[in-house]
């Protein structure tokens, strides 16, 4: 049975899921035209696209997007998107594209099982674009969103605003382009960068002396421990299992080594473990609620 806190806290939490669609969801073979001023051409993926700095004179030819041309699925992102559809709880889930169009992408949705899920067409490239739909929602009284985005522009457009509105609990992804090489999560995690903090405290060092030999722990052995549950980390992240700034144990099921850190997210694609305890022991209890992963 459900505390009466949990409840109240429930019922105050609005939540918003928002999903871009061109090298997120789906890739396609839908390019941009350049034209610059001296009339030589440029043809631009979406991801080239993202990173593209555009010169004086320049034409754009956004022809392409009129459809979704020779759709092929991301599955990792596809497979979160219909998990959210189908979960029990209530949630608003957006597809928010920079394309012109939104009927195109909804038919799309709509042919591959996905049923009314909302397209927003902003018809607009910039950042900001997409960061003042979302601080709209926010003033509309969202304060739990996922922000999932192939550019990292527009996912730091977007994380800024929790700066700005430091209540709201904010989650955002920048799709690695493993992942639109339709390569499976368990293929990609390894684009994952993992930093394995051993630094910020001397709690930790306290603890590297196993408990039946005066042998210490290695940083080599913590830093391969951590690394290897940090890959199941990300993958706990992305499905909305964790989140950042939670507390995990990660237990190395050979050696009996438990490592419990704090999870940090400094930049886009990378992890960071903060160690906070380590304990060499098979029967290690941590405090209620931390979860535990298994390496």
């Amino acid at each position: 049975m459900k505390k009466l806190k949990e409840i109240i806290l429930e019922a105050s939490t609005k939540k918003l899921r928002v999903f871009d669609f061109d090298d997120t969801l789906v890739t396609t073979k839908s390019f941009i035209y350049v034209k610059h001023k001296d009339g030589k051409e440029l043809k631009l993926t979406p991801g080239e696209y993202a990173k593209y700095i555009p010169k004086s004179g320049d034409e754009f030819d956004y022809k392409d997007f009129q459809t979704v041309k020779e759709p092929k699925e991301i599955k990792a992102i596809s497979k979160l998107l219909k998990r959210f559809i189908s979960s029990d709880g209530e949630r608003s889930i957006f597809i928010l594209t920079a394309r012109s169009k939104y009927k195109p992408i909804q038919n799309y949705l709509k042919d591959t099982g996905y049923g009314n899920v909302y397209v927003v067409a902003l018809n607009n490239a910039d950042p900001k674009a997409k960061a003042d739909w979302v601080e709209g929602k926010i003033k509309d009284g969202y304060n739990d969103i996922l922000f999932m985005d192939d550019s990292s522009k527009n996912t730091k457009a977007v994380g800024d605003l929790k700066n700005k509105y430091p209540s709201i609990k904010m989650k955002t992804y920048t799709v690695p382009k493993a992942l639109q090489n339709e390569a499976v999560i368990d293929q990609s995690r390894q684009s994952i960068n993992i930093i394995v903090n051993l630094d910020k405290t001397k709690h930790a060092d306290e603890r590297r002396f196993r408990h039946d030999t005066n042998n210490p722990i290695t940083d080599d052995e913590i830093i391969e421990t951590g690394k290897r549950g940090g890959q199941k980390i990300a993958k706990l992240l992305l499905f909305d299992k964790l989140d950042i700034g939670d507390d995990v144990v990660i237990f190395d099921q050979r050696t009996a080594l438990n490592l419990v850190c704090s999870i940090s997210n400094p930049k886009p694609d990378t992890i960071e473990l903060d160690i906070i305890t380590i304990m060499q022991k098979k029967d290690f209890k941590p405090k209620p609620g931390t979860f535990k992963i298994f390496v």
